[in-house]
């Protein structure tokens, strides 16, 4: 009742002996539907954040299915190409971008557990793959 009147002084001036009497039934009123409202709220975005996750989760195990796939090629050009010190380089650099998808969509899942927006960039984009 004390904010209510320091936020609106002007219910002491406009001639409102007991001001109470008129705010304590509106509040009664409000207070449970703004209750209401506000779980509604949470539990919607709960609902939501978990299909984010959801999918998240499912482009990941996309890209890292394709790329422990090259991974095996390049193992298997490795071997071939064992005496080639630049080739081999390049062979083993090849599995930077797959840690780089990694540790991008798990940020994004660690974001949205925590309630934090994440911009959707579409299922299998957010660390495009070299190949």
């Amino acid at each position: 009742m004390d904010k209510i009147m320091k936020m609106v002084p002007d219910l002491n001036e406009q001639g409102m002996e007991d001001p109470e009497s008129t705010l304590r039934p509106v509040a009664a009123y409000l207070r449970p539907k703004l209750n209401n409202l506000w779980k509604d709220r949470r539990r919607a975005l709960f609902t939501e954040n978990i299909e984010k996750i959801s999918r998240v989760l499912d482009a990941l195990q996309k890209k890292l299915d394709e790329a422990f796939l090259v991974i095996q090629l390049y193992e298997k050009a490795l071997d071939l190409f064992e005496d080639d010190p630049r080739t081999s380089h390049l062979l083993r650099t090849a599995a930077a971008p797959i840690v780089d998808i990694l540790l991008v969509d798990l940020d994004k899942h660690n974001r949205l557990k925590n309630g934090i927006e994440v911009e959707e960039t579409g299922d299998l984009e957010s660390a495009p793959l070299p190949w």
